[in-house]
Order: structure tokens, then sequence, then C-alpha cells
């Protein structure tokens, strides 16, 4: 028997690095990378098959890194070099492995990824998802407690483990009341007596996550718009902005200006320079408002992050009655009192399957993508939701305008949405 190279096995739960030997030769490396940095820790490593367990608990930065450790100068181990993943559909990587093995070609497919070299040489890399399921372990499914067990927890859960789908999310934060049939809805125009107003999460190495919304008369919220960016400066971004705000009148050419800009527009409150020592000085709020659009500090402080997810909760479980009986319309029928457009497909994608804080139930996993969910959170901070009670006025922005509302009947969810 040859050699076939390093074996190089990563697992966040083993605290130190182990290996063993074969009888052929063969080094196998059982090797953890809890922490992003930790990637570092194998920069000189070449190994011929690298495999991840569970690799959704793992970033695609790590992931991708060491890919660029899978090499050898031997030509007989050439045409072997391998990665393999097992996992299931959770944990922080849960949507780029989603989107990177899962979504682009069907299950048990053969996808080819051609790279053409400087020198005309064109190289093929293969990779392919093959589902599994409880089913195609008849050691562990033989006496069927484990089956029972995954049967008797939330949808979620048994969607995820026992039913292998990825587009739900076990220890996701909005896991038991997220309803695509619900939450989603299709494209539609905005009803002549909506509020408009903007939210955002600024990022430039991070992802930036900008959303504009109407609110109706019923005080429900609509994210109609969408624009998410990375590695864009403050100016780029505006322009894309302009460009999106103009297919909805919302921009004036003549100004160079948004008509958006008396609104409450609620944007990350680190764009504004508080506690940074940069009050009076150069901020990206100013930046923005030299591009044409105005902005406010988003509420935060103490408690606030639990304050505005609970506000997101509570507008996914609060439903407005149909406008009357048999009523179909977007903006007549029954619906909850926070949707999303189907062109806003970011948010669709990440707000459902972000998870929960390990250490804190009531939070996000704030390592994983939560861009989106922040900038969802900050419009439903601001236009907080009281259910049966007029929503207090905001004094301490110039730039707020008399919000008009009314008391309307609503109905709580009284169990989970699924």
């Amino acid at each position: 028997m040859q050699p076939c190279g390093d074996f190089e096995t990563f697992d966040i739960t083993v605290e130190g690095a182990n290996h063993y030997i074969t009888s052929s030769n063969l080094v196998n490396s059982n090797c953890h990378m809890e922490h992003e940095s930790d990637r570092f820790k194998y920069k000189s490593v070449e190994c011929s098959y690298c495999a991840y367990d569970e690799l959704s608990e793992f970033t695609e930065v790590q992931f991708d890194y060491m890919d660029t450790r899978l090499r050898t100068t031997d030509p007989e181990l050439e045409p072997y070099l391998q990665m393999v993943a097992a996992s299931n559909p959770d944990g922080v990587g849960v949507i780029w492995v989603r989107e990177r093995f899962i979504e682009p070609v069907p299950p048990e497919t053969v996808m080819r990824i051609e790279t053409t070299l400087a020198d005309g040489r064109v190289i093929e890399y293969d990779q392919i998802f093959i589902p599994a399921r409880l089913s195609d372990n008849p050691i562990l499914s033989a006496s069927g407690t484990y089956e029972a067990s995954l049967m008797n927890k939330r949808p979620e859960v048994r969607e995820a483990l026992l039913g292998g789908n990825w587009y739900v999310a076990v220890g996701a934060f909005f896991g038991s009341v997220w309803n695509s049939d619900l939450h989603v809805v299709e494209d539609h125009d905005i009803p002549s007596n909506a509020k408009i107003f903007r939210s955002g999460d600024w990022g430039i190495k991070n992802p930036a996550s900008i959303g504009w919304w109407y609110e109706d008369a019923d005080g429900g919220l609509t994210l109609f718009a969408h624009l998410r960016t990375v590695g864009l400066t403050v100016d780029k971004v505006a322009e894309k902005m302009a460009t999106i705000e103009a297919r909805y009148d919302l921009w004036d050419d003549d100004a160079e200006q948004s008509r958006l800009n008396m609104a409450r527009n609620p944007l990350d409150s680190a764009c504004f320079g508080g506690g940074q020592g940069l009050i009076g000085g150069r901020t990206i709020a100013k930046d923005f408002r030299e591009s044409g659009f105005r902005w406010k500090s988003a509420k935060k402080g103490p408690g606030s992050r639990v304050q505005g997810l609970s506000q997101v909760l509570k507008r996914m479980m609060t439903l407005i009655p149909a406008a009357y009986e048999g009523a179909t319309s977007p903006t007549e029928r029954m619906r909850p009192m926070l949707r999303f457009m189907k062109s806003c497909t970011s948010p669709i994608r990440t707000i459902p399957v972000i998870p929960a804080d390990p250490g804190n139930a009531d939070d996000v996993d704030t390592t994983a993508d939560d861009h989106d969910v922040d900038m969802c959170m900050y419009a439903c901070l601001e236009f907080a939701l009281n259910v049966g009670k007029k929503r207090a006025e905001e004094d301490d922005d110039d730039d707020d305008i008399p919000v008009k509302s009314r008391t309307i009947g609503r109905m709580m969810l009284g169990k989970p949405v699924r």
C-alpha cells in the first residue's frame, strides 16, 4: 500500500492537536480551528486530503484558507487531492454552505469548475452534494429511538435534522415564527397614503445593508427595496442608493438629494461618531449627507438589541385583519405587521436562519451574518409597535415628522407560526 499524503481533520470541539502514523506511513492529524484566526496555525501545512466535521460551524474564510493548503509536489498524489465535509443544516455558516454546495446544481450532480491559467492550461475542479438522512444510517435508525426523539422536537428542528431541509435552521432565532407564506409577499405598488423611510446597517469590509420601507395605514411595515454591498465606500453606495430612490421617485435630481431626508431614517449609531472621539469630526453620516442622504442615529444603548429583536418578533407575530372578507390584495388581505417583498432577496435569505446567541437566547449570534437583521431591527425600533396604543412621538431628532396613527384591531398569534 502506498502512502496517500497528509490527512488533516478539523474539529472545533477538539482543544488540542494529535496525530498518528499508519502502517502505510499515512499521517493522520486531528486538529481544531475554533476561531477564524486559528487558520493561520496551518500556514505551512501541505495536505492531500482535508475533511471537515460539521462544516456549517466554520466560516467560509476558514474553509477557503484550508483549501489553499490542499497541495502536493508528488505527481502520484496530485489526482487524489480532495476536500470532503459532513454537516447538519445549522450553525453560523449555514448560509454560505447552502449557497456554495446545496443550491448551484441538483443533489448528486457533479458541478465542474474550470479555471484557465495564464499559460492557457485549463484546470478542472469537481464538487458534489450528496444528501443524507437518518434512513441512510441503518445502525442509528435501527432502534427508532433517535427518530422518535427528533419527531418530538420543534418543527424547525424536525425539518432540519430529520428532513434534511437546508432552508430552516436548528436554533434559528426566528425559527419558530418565520413563515415565508406570510412574511414574504409578492412585489406590489406602494399604497398612496403610505409613509416611506429607510434604515441601514453600515459596513465596508463587512456587508452594508440598506432597506426602504413603507408603513401602511394600519402600522404594518413592508420592505419594498433593499441594497446590500461589500467593499464600497460611502460615495459609491450613495450612487447605488440614488439609482434605487430614482426608481420610486424618491430622488431629487435638481437638488441632488433624497426626498426622504426629512423622514426618520435610522442608521447604525456608530456612523455618527458618538463615544469614539469623533463628534464634530468626519463621520460616515456626514459623508452620506454630502452625498445627498440624511440619516438619524439608530436607537442604541443598554438593552437596545434585546428590545429591537423583541420588536421584530412582535411584528412578525402580530396579524392585521383583512380589510374585508375575501380580500386578496397584498395591502388589504390579512397580513403580519412585518413583511418583505420577494425582490428583497438578501433579508429573506439571511433573517430566517440566523442562529440565536448560544450565551443569550434573547439575542442573535453576532458572529453570523446579522447585517440584514440589524437593518430590520433599527426600523422596528424606530417605529416601535405598541399593540392597541398610539405610538409615542419622538422628540429627540430635528428631522422627525409627526406620525399620524390610529388604533386598529390586531391579533397576536396564539401559537408559533410555521
